[in-house]
């Protein structure tokens, strides 16, 4: 059971189904309530990348990974609401989910007063000391960021997106994921010694 009483998603990435393997995603939603095998072929496509993006948006290990079960529980009850007519990979439906997921969790937690977050959440404790200043100093330039800001960033920079994809799932106006990765930008080249290089 989550912190906010939600279900608890066990997932199994043991099995191996060769024949789910090939099959796009509209064709694995559409068994994804009865089929295992569907299900763990999604996860394995699109888990990781759905985490990442909790993670630096949210700043928590912990957040990053309730948003992730909840997601994936969201996909098995709703996997016919998945629109393959906006695009042939479900993985912009999840990151409009998970995006709802993580801001429901911080405004809760916020509401109780019980928000902590993590100081460095790219860097693994094991390899911090072997990770350049400058990595560290962009990870913390990331986290000064408002949410707003950051998942743009995320999505636009560290996922790919361009901004048409990106404004779909954010369900807002291209100029405003425009200006928003603008200003991201320029907040980092402030705060970091050497500007990031992002992806245009």
């Amino acid at each position: 059971m989550s912190r906010n009483g939600a279900k608890t998603l066990t997932i199994d990435t043991q099995g191996k189904d060769t024949q789910s393997k090939g099959l796009p995603d509209r064709e694995l939603l559409s068994k994804v309530r009865d089929d295992q095998q569907a299900f763990r072929m999604l996860y394995e496509r699109h888990g990781d990348a759905i985490y990442r993006y909790a993670l630096v948006v949210s700043r928590s290990r912990s957040i990053a990974e309730e948003a992730t079960q909840e997601v994936f529980l969201y996909m098995i009850q709703h996997a016919h609401d998945f629109d393959v007519t906006r695009s042939p990979s479900a993985l912009g439906w999840l990151f409009g989910v998970v995006r709802n997921k993580v801001r429901f969790i911080l405004n809760q937690q916020r509401k109780a007063q019980m928000l902590t977050i993590d100081e460095s959440v790219v860097l693994s404790p094991e390899n911090q000391l072997e990770i350049s200043s400058e990595l560290k100093a962009i990870d913390r330039a990331i986290a000064q960021l408002s949410f707003e800001h950051r998942e743009v960033l995320v999505l636009c920079a560290l996922q790919g997106f361009d901004y048409a994809a990106t404004a779909t799932i954010l369900d807002l106006p291209i100029g405003t994921v425009r200006s928003r990765l603008s200003r991201a930008r320029e907040q980092l080249k402030y705060t970091v010694i050497e500007p990031v290089a992002l992806r245009e």
